[in-house]
């Protein structure tokens, strides 16, 4: 996504901290949570861990977000960036076939040497690829869905969204994305996008006339 010189985006957009969790995600983010403990308790007696999660889910469910903020989170506790591997498999066949060596490689390396192994997609584990030694070691680890919020969840959701972009919006304005947008978190990322650019070419600040305007044309 691109964005604007002026817009202020946070210093890392994929800090768990920004990230809110509710049922649709809630397993796969204790997974995660607990195999980031492991790793980082395993690093200091030497001891050679290795755990590999398969992600998949629609767009807008925070594979990328998840993949990257536990990343990030190992990174911050001290553990070796070199092992530590994300890889996204698209839609592309061309593509997923061009990454199959590099993720079977660094899967038979971190397996040896102990790390992290994430891959994420919108595909179904039966659908990522048709090749045996990919599909194997993609299905020997951790395989989570992502799924999308409950309506009731949305507001702190769109909240955090806000405040990823630098957006103070009111308890109000929040309610009028929730009841005016599909669920998607796409849309709502979308329509905060907009709010900022028209917010800080008007010079106003958010509110509920802005968002009507946005709204009419989105």
């Amino acid at each position: 996504m691109n964005y604007l010189s002026f817009l202020l985006e946070p210093e890392n957009k994929y800090a768990l901290a920004y990230f809110v969790v509710h049922t649709g995600v809630a397993d796969t983010y204790n997974l995660l949570e607990l195999a980031v403990s492991e790793l980082l308790s395993c690093e200091k007696t030497e001891s050679v861990v290795f755990r590999i999660f398969f992600i998949y889910g629609c767009q807008g469910t925070g594979k990328r977000h998840l993949s990257y903020g536990f990343a990030n989170k190992l990174i911050s506790g001290g553990y070796s960036q070199d092992k530590i591997k994300l890889f996204e498999l698209s839609l592309d066949k061309i593509e997923q076939e061009q990454k199959v060596s590099p993720i079977v490689a660094e899967y038979e390396k971190l397996r040896t040497s102990g790390g992290l192994l994430i891959v994420y997609s919108q595909m179904l584990p039966e659908q990522v690829t048709q090749n045996p030694h990919l599909k194997s070691r993609l299905l020997a680890g951790n395989v989570c869905r992502l799924g999308l919020p409950k309506t009731e969840e949305l507001e702190p959701l769109i909240k955090s969204l806000a405040e990823r972009k630098n957006l103070n919006l009111s308890d109000k304005s929040v309610k009028m994305i929730v009841e005016s947008l599909p669920l998607s978190t796409l849309s709502f990322d979308n329509i905060l996008d907009k709010l900022n650019v028209v917010a800080l070419a008007s010079g106003k600040n958010p509110g509920e006339r802005l968002l009507r305007k946005i709204f009419n044309n989105f």
